[in-house]
């Protein structure tokens, strides 16, 4: 929750934007957009290089399939979808095998190969963009 609270004597202007601001604060539709196509694109370049971006590299594989690791179909990194309402985004992956891969449980077969995370650059990205919407909001854009 964001609370603003302001006292002011005299400009009447500057009172009636301020009044304004709450209802502009509250729509984080447009923030939540581009929070969702930043990660999105870390994820995808993350797929690039094979794990690097998030400093967790994947393990090669133990055979000698000419495909890259999980892109046999592109259905894992193809499949990234993005849930967007006023107050929430969700990014998920619905394919079935892709809980197994990223979950961090002890595992003996199936190496762990994180793909979706909110590593530093992303947490400050977010950060910027809420502040950013704030301000935009307190200018009147």
């Amino acid at each position: 929750m964001i609370e603003l609270s302001v006292k002011l004597e005299g400009e009447q202007q500057l009172s009636r934007r301020l009044l304004k601001i709450p209802n502009d604060i509250g729509d984080f539709k447009r923030p939540l957009f581009r929070i969702g196509a930043e990660v999105r694109g870390a994820i995808d370049t993350n797929f690039s290089s094979r794990g690097a971006l998030f400093g967790e590299r994947w393990k090669p594989r133990k055979d000698t399939k000419p495909h890259p690791i999980l892109e046999k179909t592109t259905s894992m990194r193809r499949n990234f979808k993005q849930k967007l309402g006023p107050d929430y985004l969700e990014i998920f992956n619905p394919t079935p095998y892709f809980k197994y891969h990223q979950s961090n449980k002890p595992r003996k077969k199936l190496p762990r190969r994180v793909m979706m995370k909110l590593d530093r650059d992303r947490k400050i990205f977010i950060q910027k963009t809420f502040q950013q919407h704030v301000l935009d909001a307190m200018r009147g854009k």
